[in-house]
């Protein structure tokens, strides 16, 4: 099944086919799915009251080795607008940038199989975009243990209503003040160029919404809360299969996007992501992998990390209002061991049972690369 006017993309076939004029869509909505047959009955329900005449769907079926594909064809009955594309098996970043050559829509909209959101998300965020003229609009997000429905906080992106220019932006997103997830923004199609998702096997959407900054024409804040992120134990995250250079290749796109709008490698907001978004959760992920991963390995990316940070940027982030991560340098740069066993404790009474590790194999997070026919194939 194909939408009217489009036909079948040859296999690897990346080219883009947004047409401009009347028959554009406003809104293209790409979901990339692996492995998530289960959650193909609760995704059609959220999308039927955002698909419309002017919202297109394509979902990306990135090598599923269950049902999916036969689930994705019953949804494509009921939603009879919805485009499948068959990804390659080689994760989330290929899956979204296969997507977006085939996305027509004037705006962009990223969301996770396994989430929920308002039905009111793409009107009231389409409708701040034609308003403000920003490139990027994002709103806020509530956090939700999927397996009890316990809420565990909301993401404050937009805590007024405003519109920034992008060095702003740009530096929010370095200092933790907006996040860089994505389905919690919309994306002008533009802006966001050919491939803007890296190929990090995780924290892929931090690196594109960075790159992304840097080219966009300001951000508008809608202060609403309309996405429901579902955290599940069996993330990318969670995976034992952890690849260790996903946030050091973050830092590096940030210092060359930052670097695009002119703030320099030693500026305290680029200091401050390095500690708080590279440093720490990368020494975070040593300590929790112990017992999983070898220790010489472990060791090796904890110096590597702390290597990045330096004593001065306790003071920094002291000033900047980062309290409780400049404690956590101060202890991680000066006694790492006594740190470990601290943070050790501390997971276990918090997060115990979201922070199990999982083996490496197939998850509905589209990231365990494995091959698959015809990459790129258009199946409806």
């Amino acid at each position: 099944m194909t939408d009217a006017g489009t036909t079948d993309a040859a296999p690897g076939d990346r080219r883009s086919s947004s047409p401009s004029g009347p028959d554009r869509p406003l809104v293209s909505v790409i979901l990339p799915l692996r492995n998530a047959g289960g959650d193909v009955a609760s995704l059609t329900a959220q999308l039927q009251p955002v698909v419309s005449t002017s919202v297109e769907v394509i979902l990306v079926d990135d090598g599923s080795e269950d049902d999916t594909p036969a689930r994705l064809k019953e949804l494509a009955t009921i939603i009879p607008s919805v485009r499948i594309l068959m990804g390659d098996g080689q994760g989330v970043a290929r899956a979204r940038n296969l997507a977006l050559a085939h996305a027509r829509g004037e705006y962009i909209w990223f969301a996770d199989s396994d989430d929920a959101w308002s039905p009111l998300i793409l009107t009231v965020l389409a409708s701040a975009a034609r308003e403000s003229g920003a490139d990027i609009v994002a709103c806020n997000a509530q956090k939700i243990d999927a397996a009890t429905g316990v809420e565990l906080g909301v993401i404050h992106d937009a805590p007024t209503a405003e519109r920034i220019d992008s060095t702003e932006a740009m530096r929010r997103v370095l200092t933790g003040r907006l996040q860089g997830h994505l389905w919690n923004k919309l994306f002008r199609r533009s802006v966001l160029g050919d491939d803007p998702f890296p190929a990090t096997r995780a924290h892929s959407d931090l690196g594109g919404v960075l790159q992304t900054i840097a080219g966009a024409e300001g951000l508008a804040m809608v202060p609403e809360t309309l996405y429901y992120y579902r955290i599940r134990a069996g993330s990318i995250l969670n995976s034992r299969d952890y690849r260790w250079d996903d946030l050091i290749d973050c830092r590096a796109i940030a210092v060359s996007a930052a670097a695009r709008l002119g703030i320099s490698e030693g500026d305290p907001a680029l200091r401050t992501f390095t500690c708080t978004q590279v440093v720490l959760p990368v020494v975070h992920e040593t300590i929790r992998r112990r017992g999983v991963v070898p220790e010489d390995e472990l060791r090796a990316m904890r110096d590597r990390a702390r290597n990045l940070a330096h004593r001065g940027d306790v003071v920094l982030l002291i000033k900047a209002g980062h309290r409780t991560a400049a404690a956590r340098l101060f202890f991680v740069l000066t006694v790492p061991d006594v740190y470990s066993l601290a943070y050790t404790r501390y997971r276990r009474r918090r997060w115990s049972r979201l922070d199990r590790l999982t083996a490496p194999g197939p998850t509905n997070s589209t990231n365990v690369a494995k091959p698959h026919a015809q990459p790129g194939r258009l199946l409806s």
